[in-house]
């Protein structure tokens, strides 16, 4: 094998190929960080559901990504999952990023679809563009809150698999 073709070999993987992945979920980070708050109503899942995204993220998200105090948390996410439209915007920022995060770290789609009733990467789409709305409705880029930075920090942490450019 020559240098050029090996060179072209390192630009196009096989196994980066578009068609092996889910049709760019991440996106370009502008779409986030160009986006404007919007007063759309955000569909949060059911309180059954909320409370089963939250124990999928204290096993699976929470031993390798400490960023909240889960005593004290739980007790917002219960309450926020009964009444969703009654939470501030910091807290839905990162109650769909827990969400996002929570889904990403299910491997496989039969395990999403058994525990939901979605496809994952039905649900990865659902909450990927429910975290976008959220945290630029948090007013992402000029806060300076404890909860938004958090959402931010998960929504970073849930994208390295769907986008190649983060990796």
């Amino acid at each position: 094998m020559h240098l050029k073709d090996e060179v072209r070999t390192f630009q196009n993987p096989e196994e980066d190929r578009v068609e092996s992945r889910p049709q760019n979920l991440a996106g370009d980070a502008s779409v986030l960080l160009l986006s404007t708050p919007s007063d759309a109503k955000l569909r949060h899942p059911s309180a059954s559901q909320v409370s089963k995204l939250w124990q999928v993220f204290l096993k699976n998200v929470n031993p390798l990504c400490k960023l909240i105090h889960v005593p004290t948390m739980e007790k917002e996410i219960f309450r926020a999952g009964a009444d969703p439209g009654n939470i501030s915007k910091s807290m839905e920022a990162l109650m769909f990023t827990i969400y996002l995060a929570a889904v990403n770290s299910i491997v496989s789609d039969e395990e999403c679809q058994r525990m939901f009733g979605e496809p994952r990467d039905a649900l990865m789409a659902k909450y990927l563009d429910g975290s976008r709305q959220s945290l630029m409705n948090a007013n992402l880029l000029r806060s300076s809150e404890l909860m938004v930075l958090q959402a931010f920090e998960l929504f970073l942490v849930s994208m390295p698999r769907y986008n190649s450019a983060i990796v």
